[in-house]
């Protein structure tokens, strides 16, 4: 396995100064555009799309969806739930 020239510090702020985002927002983003996509076009509960996504419980994945979309994923469903 061949090694990156870069510290984890440094590739992390290589990665701020090129997208404005830490890693983690990053990824929080992604995981907020895949929750959206699933609660618009599937049936699976919210609680089962958050540990899909990797989040230990529904309330820390419905903090992070409201952080990012301003409403709950609950809310979200009903506006636009397909």
């Amino acid at each position: 396995m061949s090694q990156s020239p870069y510290s984890k510090s440094r590739a992390s702020a290589i990665f701020k100064e090129e997208t404005g985002k830490t890693i983690i927002e990053y990824i929080s983003e992604q995981k907020v555009l895949e929750a959206q996509s699933l609660l618009i076009f599937s049936n699976s509960s919210i609680l089962d799309i958050a540990v899909d996504l990797g989040y230990g419980d529904q309330s820390y994945f419905t903090k992070v969806f409201s952080k990012y979309t301003g409403i709950t994923p609950s809310k979200f469903r009903k506006k636009f739930h397909i």
